[in-house]
């Protein structure tokens, strides 16, 4: 787990405060008492009680969380963590404690007595060693890694089982509806006429392509005799004309010569109009009482109705065109789906006449051409999308996100279900990542715990983990390669070796081995008594750093939560008093590579911190200077 962002709300005289820190290390200057307190304690002393005012960003495993209660609880961070390394807890105190199977040499620790005048070498211990422990009781790096993938893949399935991933499928589909909804559609009638001409016209198509040009023939054959049938009727329709009402059409037509000669003469007048209108009244009415549209019809058919008062002519007329019909249809009936064909034909007839009257209707003109669907389509209004707003918020509630659809306005309902979506869909990624490291850690640990079972001590060579299955801090690893007791036995051995032993003093009694150069250092003005007292036991400076390092990876050993959380934050509360400037950046040195698995917080005003910091660089390390 790493703090991200940590900042203190304001509150009575102390202003509000903000810390971004580094994910790896982060060293902060220029705190006052107050802040330096609350900054160590807030991030070293972890718990949620200390969350009260505070706001921040943690990160663990991946995913962003805020500084609060529930997300510390949910990371297993319950109670209050020490993870504050200062001056107290990494200089051992005098009678520090020995790494394990350190055996003190005869005579360590207590000067030399009587005239020995030079350090010699203790001898060894002639003492049977104790036999190793069983294998059984060992552990060894192999128990080691299978304890600590186990760890790990309780941790990922805490983190896999609390995040919650709903089926939004019914949501999904209803918001696709949303968005698939017209802008605009057809206005009124329009739309309905629209899809009615499309399917007239399809219809039309498709008769024509099932149509051979021998059934188009047949049929034109039909149209024409049906025609010449048509016309025959209304010949034989007309009435018969006697040769009184012949007398009197020719006579009323006579009057309306007159009447008009007289309009055009250069003295006609009103009278002369009103009696040409009156003669042109009286002889349009005796035409069309008798069937004739004008004066012309009546000559072209006025001779033919006299000449045969019986109408035998066109009696015989009809009587031909009407067989002619008759063998022309049975030419067309016998080609082959004609029949069919002919009902569809009669039915979309029948259609298009009811439709042409609706569609002029609508548009105001005549519907020709093959515009006619494309300009009914163009008649258009604002789509409402009720039922999709419906839909939206049926699903929703249906997903039990009621919370979703309350109080907030319809034209942002398909925002909020998009946000919806949208992070229901990161977990889902989230979750199948750790689903995945979880699977990856099962097969890694059927291998190993194989290979235990095979009485093998190593960890056998595996393809690598995913980033996420691996655990956070190896700190076996990291301590076992750093060799505590070689450390402390060759740093003491060293000392022996090259230190001459010191004169008595004025009192006649040895001193042991004479103090290092620089060693009046160790207990500075800048250390309490108390504080350099312990410093005291260690032979040289370099064994001084050396038991910081290791007191110091201890603790961060230590500095795990139970739960998913895992390696907690580390804060360097200023542990650099006893040390000098080169043995503080040593010491940073050292720990400098831990941060790639623990975030270190480095809270100290001493210039050569700040100055190794720069020189790691911007990836690994940041600076923070707080104004005073």
């Amino acid at each position: 787990m790493r703090v991200l962002k940590v900042s203190r709300r304001a509150g009575g005289s102390r202003p509000a405060i903000e810390f971004r820190l580094h994910a790896h290390l982060t060293v902060v200057r220029g705190l006052d008492d107050h802040d330096r307190s609350w900054l160590v304690d807030t991030i070293g002393r972890l718990d949620g009680a200390r969350s009260a005012d505070v706001d921040g960003e943690i990160e663990s495993s991946g995913i962003l969380l805020p500084l609060d209660l529930e997300s510390l609880d949910l990371l297993g961070v319950g109670g209050a963590s020490d993870a504050v390394l200062d001056v107290a807890r990494l200089v051992p105190p005098d009678d520090h404690r020995e790494p394990p199977g350190h055996a003190e040499a005869p005579g360590e620790g207590n000067p030399p007595e009587g005239d020995a005048a030079e350090v010699v070498a203790p001898e060894p211990v002639t003492a049977d060693p104790e036999p190793d422990p069983p294998a059984a009781t060992r552990t060894t790096a192999l128990q080691l890694r299978i304890e600590s993938l186990r760890g790990r893949r309780q941790e990922l399935e805490q983190l896999a089982g609390d995040i919650d991933v709903a089926d939004l499928s019914g949501v999904a589909a209803a918001l696709t509806a949303f968005d698939e909804a017209p802008a605009l559609v057809p206005k009124g009638e329009a739309g309905v006429l629209a899809d009615a001409w499309h399917d007239l016209e399809k219809d039309r198509k498709g008769l024509a392509l099932g149509t051979t040009e021998e059934e188009s023939a047949a049929i034109e054959a039909v149209r024409r005799a049906e025609d010449a049938v048509a016309a025959a009727e209304d010949e034989l329709s007309r009435p018969h004309l006697d040769e009184d009402m012949v007398a009197r059409i020719e006579a009323a037509h006579a009057a309306y010569i007159e009447a008009s000669d007289k309009v055009d003469r250069r003295f006609g007048g009103g009278r002369a109009r009103r009696q040409l209108a009156e003669a042109e009244a009286e002889e349009e009415q005796l035409l069309n009482g008798v069937g004739f549209d004008s004066w012309v019809d009546y000559l072209m058919s006025a001779s033919k109705r006299t000449d045969d008062p019986e109408m035998t002519a066109e009696h015989a007329a009809l009587e031909a065109a009407r067989e002619e019909l008759a063998v022309c249809r049975a030419e067309l009936d016998a080609i082959p789906g004609a029949v069919g064909r002919r009902h569809r034909r009669a039915r979309l007839e029948q259609s298009e006449s009811e439709l042409v009257s609706r569609v002029e209707a609508v548009l105001g003109r005549e519907p020709t051409g093959e515009g006619v669907e494309a300009d009914l389509r163009a008649i258009t209004a604002p789509y409402e999308p009720v039922a999709e707003v419906a839909g939206l918020t049926a699903a929703l509630i249906g997903a039990g996100l009621d919370d979703a659809t309350s109080d907030i306005p319809e034209s942002r309902l398909a925002d909020k279900a998009r946000q919806i979506l949208a992070s229901n869909a990161r977990a889902e990624r989230r979750r199948a990542e750790l689903v995945a490291a979880i699977d990856a850690l099962g097969e890694a640990l059927t291998v190993l715990e194989a290979a235990a079972a095979e009485g093998r001590s190593d960890v056998p060579e595996m393809p690598r983990l995913p980033d996420m299955a691996e655990p956070p801090v190896a700190f076996v690893d990291v301590v076992e390669s750093s060799a505590p007791m070689d450390t402390y036995e060759s740093a003491e051995a060293a000392a022996t070796a090259a230190t001459p032993e010191a004169p008595p003093d004025e009192s006649g009694e040895g001193t042991g081995a004479a103090e290092p150069e620089g060693s009046e250092d160790i207990a500075s003005e800048d250390v309490a008594p108390e504080d350099a007292e312990p410093v005291r036991s260690f032979r040289d400076r370099h064994e001084l750093v050396d038991a910081m390092h290791w007191e110091a990876m201890v603790a961060i050993a230590g500095a795990r939560a139970d739960g998913p959380a895992g390696q907690l934050p580390v804060v360097l509360d200023d542990p650099f008093a006893v040390l000098d400037p080169d043995e503080s950046v040593d010491l940073m040195s050292r720990l400098v590579r831990l941060t790639d698995h623990v975030q270190m917080i480095v809270v100290t005003d001493r210039p050569e911190v700040a100055d190794w910091a720069a020189a790691v660089g911007d990836e690994h390390a940041a600076i923070l200077e707080v104004a005073r």
